[in-house]
């Protein structure tokens, strides 16, 4: 998955569930969705510089669990901060909704490194190929969907729109760098 699959995927799950809890603040929106690109934002340009793949420290469990426990600081700092548990909650629940749409093509080395070894270096056919998959094509398409959808039917603020946007470009400039540095131009 990309930008859209990883971003439609969160959104939609949040949607379930704030219909089921009658929780629906477009601050947690903004969070999961962050949430769930964080694994790219760290893995795509490191990521290709030294092991020539997009799926590095950020697919890993280890990330997840270094990653909750400095939320856990973060958030026991911040005490008369009543909002940051959940904040911190959701950001993190984002970045496993990623690991979710990645599990189909995440290899067992990144998943569980370093458990099986070093990082898998990849080549510029393992970059391509998953811009050739159908899976992805599709994940792309249902997520930016899910994205317009929503966008459309709660009536996004202009901040919010502006934040997806931001989002968008800086995805954007990630995997660039990472194309660039995979393929060249």
């Amino acid at each position: 998955m990309y930008l859209f699959g990883h971003v439609g995927l969160s959104l939609l799950l949040y949607k379930a569930y704030s219909l089921a809890s009658g929780e629906n603040s477009m601050r947690n929106k903004l969070l999961i969705a962050t949430g769930a690109m964080l694994p790219d934002f760290l893995d795509k340009p490191i990521g290709a510089l030294f092991f020539q793949t997009g799926r590095w420290f950020g697919h890993a469990l280890l990330f997840q669990i270094t990653f909750l426990a400095i939320l856990l600081l973060v958030e026991r700092g911040y005490k008369p901060y009543p909002q940051m548990k959940s904040d911190v909650f959701i950001l993190y629940l984002g970045s496993l909704i990623h690991l979710l749409g990645d599990l189909p093509g995440l290899g067992r080395e990144v998943a569980f490194w370093p458990f099986y070894g070093p990082f898998p270096v990849g080549n510029t056919e393992d970059f391509l190929l998953g811009l050739q998959s159908p899976f992805t094509v599709v994940t792309e398409v249902l997520g930016l969907l899910v994205v317009a959808i929503l966008a459309y039917l709660e009536n996004w603020d202009r901040r919010a729109n502006l934040f997806a946007v931001t989002i968008f470009v800086l995805y954007s400039c990630a995997f660039l760098i990472t194309y660039s540095i995979l393929v060249g131009f």
